[in-house]
């Protein structure tokens, strides 16, 4: 409080700075109160091999991971790395991180800066056939007819696009997931 009343050199930045370890202490504290059988992309950077792998995933979608080089890049076999990930998180790392890449992939589509080979090579695919296929296949909100392009131009017309969040998983009894309208 003293801080914020009396300006003086710095005073700013003193200010911004304990704005962010207030932030991290809520986010430490609710991480201690999680429950152990909850789920999730928080509750598996509780985790440390987990949050490792996470992390690295998030760090770089574009990489071509398996399996086998994330449970390498975290130091654990991959069948550890497998029941721990899904354990911890949710879904398995290979859905998780595909997910990720179509949620990163949506947000560049929506800036409508970039082409489409660009924000497919940006979120680790290599043609942009291959990105379209697997962009459609994960929107699931698609009109039969209209395919993966149908999407992309619902994106950049500010229609809106489906997307599944990778720590809020959401079934239907139908095993659909569920799908919500991104905007600008």
């Amino acid at each position: 409080m003293a801080e914020s009343k009396t300006p003086r050199i710095g005073g700013e930045s003193v200010l911004s700075r304990f704005s962010e370890l207030m932030f991290v202490d809520v986010v430490r504290r609710y991480l201690e109160t999680l429950p152990a059988d909850r789920t999730g992309w928080l509750t598996g950077l509780r985790h440390p091999s987990v949050g490792r792998a996470l992390t690295a995933l998030d760090r770089s979608p574009n990489r071509d991971w398996t399996v086998g080089s994330l449970a390498r890049e975290v130091g654990l076999s991959r069948s550890v790395l497998a029941e721990r990930f899904t354990q911890f998180v949710g879904p398995p790392a290979m859905q998780y991180l595909t997910n990720w890449r179509m949620q990163l992939a949506a947000n560049h589509l929506l800036s409508g800066a970039d082409s489409i080979a660009t924000v497919a090579d940006r979120v680790g695919y290599e043609s942009e056939a291959a990105f379209s296929r697997a962009f459609k296949k994960w929107s699931e909100c698609l009109q039969a007819s209209g395919g993966g392009a149908a999407v992309i131009d619902a994106a950049r017309s500010g229609r809106g696009l489906c997307y599944w969040p990778p720590a809020l998983p959401s079934r239907s009894a139908e095993g659909r997931y569920s799908c919500e309208t991104l905007t600008r």
